[in-house]
């Protein structure tokens, strides 16, 4: 490359980087972008490990769509729940915990307020 200010034929470096490395060309050199963390925990079946935080975690989350079912962590599956606990009306059942949650997101800027005790969305 010519630089017009010298007249004089300037170096091009055309060197290649690795992953996770971007190449600074004034001085020919790639630098680190990207921590590598080296995880020292293994493991047990069914859980991997998760590259970024070395934690053990399942391999994919679902949502068990079966009534009475929960995903369990422990075992990467879907669990039949022996919950036999009765919701009132607004609630939803959280298995995994046994107990009633309430779902319900107040989006209405009429009504933005959300009564926990009956589940309901309230003016303020």
């Amino acid at each position: 490359m010519l630089d017009e200010d010298t007249c004089e034929c300037n170096f091009i470096c055309s060197k290649e980087c690795d992953y996770g490395h971007y190449l600074d060309r004034d001085v020919c050199e790639c630098i680190r972008y990207i921590e590598e963390q080296t995880c020292d925990n293994t493991c047990t079946e069914p859980h991997v490990q998760n590259e970024d935080t070395c934690e053990c975690e399942c391999p994919m989350a679902t949502v068990c769509m079966a009534a009475g079912t929960f995903f369990s962590a422990e075992t990467c599956m879907c669990e039949q729940s022996t919950c036999e606990i009765q919701c009132p009306r607004r609630f939803s059942i959280d298995y995994a915990v046994c107990g009633c949650v309430c779902l319900t997101e107040c989006l209405d800027p009429r009504k933005p307020v959300l009564n926990l005790d009956k589940c309901k969305c309230k003016r303020s």
